[in-house]
């Protein structure tokens, strides 16, 4: 044998090492077998993939209740919604929707529409009257906190920590809502408008401080109501500000164009 011979002998028993380790670590012999594997292999992975695509479709078909099409995330989350609101108790959800109420039967819009059943100095003043209430609802949420913390059975220096953050915030709302008592209900709606979603947010962020399921999901509905009340009076101001400011531009132009004729 020459030596160019004996260099191409040992570069294809070097090739055929190589390739038997890529195999597992089959010897030369055995290439045939490891190209077997990998044909099996390509052909079993289309199998495997159509038959993951066929479950994954009867799974949409059927539903997550195994009877219809799968529901939207929007309905997902609308029907968890409602399982949370159901199990409220009933005294806590009809209080809670009677005392949304106030905030729409005072917006000024609406109270001018109760004379029959509002006194007429409640009517008059139904925006001081309906700002007033809600210093009283935004106290109320605060106080829910701690209430919260003094009824905890959880002790240690963890257990300690929370019950005083929960103290600490819960007179946070009533302290934001106490000047709004003393604005002019314009003022004070809009303050309103944004201290209501404020209590609901931070709420949500301690839903799991204590918190019964149900709280949060009998809030939503509360906070959407009274918010909304909040800014129909808002809104009455300020589009009653809107046209004193119109008016008051309109007498200066008047005012002006009668001093250049003179």
């Amino acid at each position: 044998m020459t030596r160019s011979s004996a260099v191409r002998a040992c570069g294809a028993l070097a090739r055929q090492a190589w390739s038997g380790a890529a195999c597992g670590g089959a010897q030369a012999p055995r290439q045939p077998g490891c190209g077997w594997a990998r044909g099996f292999a390509a052909g079993a992975a289309p199998r495997r993939a159509g038959a993951a695509a066929a479950a994954a479709a009867a799974a949409a078909a059927a539903g997550p209740e195994g009877g219809g099409a799968a529901s939207p995330p929007a309905a997902g989350a609308l029907a968890r919604w409602w399982r949370a609101f159901s199990a409220a108790p009933a005294v806590p959800r009809v209080l809670g929707l009677a005392g949304a109420v106030p905030f729409i039967a005072l917006a000024p819009p609406v109270a001018k529409h109760l004379t029959g059943v509002l006194p007429g100095a409640v009517v008059d003043a139904a925006d001081q009257v309906q700002v007033a209430y809600g210093v009283t609802i935004v106290s109320f949420l605060g106080a829910v906190h701690w209430g919260v913390a003094m009824a905890s059975p959880l002790g240690g220096p963890l257990a300690a920590r929370l019950a005083n953050e929960a103290f600490i915030y819960s007179v946070l709302p009533s302290l934001a809502a106490w000047p709004v008592a003393l604005m002019e209900p314009g003022a004070g709606a809009v303050v309103m408008c944004c201290l209501l979603p404020a209590c609901f947010l931070a709420d949500h962020a301690r839903r799991n401080l204590g918190l019964p399921a149900w709280y949060m999901a009998l809030r939503a509905p509360l906070t959407v109501l009274a918010t909304f009340g909040m800014l129909l009076t808002a809104t009455r101001h300020v589009h009653a500000e809107l046209d004193r400011a119109k008016a008051l531009a309109a007498s200066g132009d008047s005012g002006g164009g009668g001093g250049g004729a003179r």
